[in-house]
């Protein structure tokens, strides 16, 4: 079951920044602005083991393929994504014994890696056929490469544990197929093809309801050539308690987003009034959020640009009043803030969603 709650946002490990920005650099292009553009920084690159926005991520992958005109780029990066040096899901798909427990592994403990993602496994022993299926949340507008990392660095990492010729029997994707690579500068050519067949295998199809690899069933039992039954069961506590301490911490941010935005109005939501509301330290509540990939003044910012965009699009309370609601004493400064979100001025933001 994917962690999941109401005022969540899709978050996903910082490693695979990381691994962009190391395919990017070969092609001779700087992410730094990129980063910028979505949203991100270059620090969140050196922290690959914090949770960053799903929605930049995937709006990153999308820009990196614009600027290559390479529709195939998520698959290639997701063909050189290693099992065992990015995180934990790679050390237990890697350390697997049989590849059934590495997909077993693979859609049970996916939210050590990404959060708020539908997944799952499945046996039929009528067909003799194994399905792992997912499906990003559709808040995410911008998951064609997401869904195409997606998929080429699972097979990659049973590919690298199993045979180097090992393919999925049949593989779905819910976009339309790859239609430009560098060679042909985004026109169309074999060769587009022939990225598709090399990374996912001779039976993919696009247009799909669902994402899904399918594999032979029989194929699963067999053991894993870089089995380490002791370092997975090792791996495998890791991961049951780190899905334990990501449900508690996000219990916490949901606790601390809701004392924020009773406190707004009174102009003291800040660290220390919060966290003595919750009986803690603010030492101790930043430790906590911390842990779940967050802090306090992020949580402050998106209860502010919730709130702030709830406002200007559906009431018409002032500007200036909005501001005061928001915990700003100085209306200049929510204006600069507001900025920052929409990239339009609070006043032009509420007449565009009124027209």
């Amino acid at each position: 079951m994917p962690i999941r709650r109401d005022n969540s946002e899709p978050k996903i490990r910082a490693s695979v920044l990381h691994a962009l920005q190391a395919y990017a650099q070969k092609l001779g292009i700087g992410v730094e602005d990129l980063l910028s553009e979505v949203g991100l920084n270059e620090d969140m690159v050196r922290r690959p083991l914090d949770f960053v926005p799903l929605a930049a991520v995937g709006h990153l992958l999308e820009r990196v393929a614009e600027i290559t005109r390479d529709d195939c780029m998520g698959l290639r990066l997701g063909s050189l994504m290693e099992g065992g040096k990015t995180g934990l899901l790679g050390h237990l798909m890697l350390t697997a014994p049989t590849a059934r427990d590495a997909a077993t592994v693979l859609a049970g403990y996916v939210n050590v890696f990404v959060t708020d993602i539908e997944c799952g496994y499945e046996e039929n022993y009528v067909n003799g056929l194994s399905t792992g299926y997912w499906r990003y949340p559709d808040q995410i507008t911008e998951r064609r490469q997401l869904n195409m990392f997606t998929a080429a660095s699972a097979i990659q990492r049973l590919r690298g544990a199993m045979d180097s010729d090992w393919h999925p029997i049949r593989v779905d994707l819910e976009h339309r197929r790859p239609q430009g690579c560098p060679k042909c500068k985004g026109r169309g050519c074999t060769d587009c093809d022939a990225v598709v067949r090399r990374v996912l295998g001779e039976r993919v199809h696009f247009d799909q309801p669902m994402n899904r690899i399918i594999h032979n069933t029989a194929a699963l039992n067999r053991p894993m050539r870089t089995s380490n039954p002791m370092a997975f069961t090792l791996h495998l506590d890791h991961a049951r308690k780190a899905i334990s301490e990501m449900t508690f911490g996000e219990e916490m941010a949901d606790r601390v987003r809701t004392e924020i935005v009773s406190k707004l109005p009174k102009h003291d939501a800040t660290l220390q009034s919060v966290s003595a509301e919750l009986d803690l330290s603010a030492r101790a509540l930043q430790t906590k959020l911390n842990q779940c990939g967050t802090n306090f003044e992020a949580l402050l910012t998106e209860v502010r640009e919730k709130t702030a965009r709830r406002l200007l699009r559906e009431t018409d309370i002032a500007i200036t009043d909005i501001a005061y609601e928001l915990g700003y004493a100085d209306p200049s400064v929510f204006s600069r803030a507001a900025r920052r979100w929409f990239q339009e001025s609070p006043r032009d933001y509420r007449m565009r969603h009124r027209q």
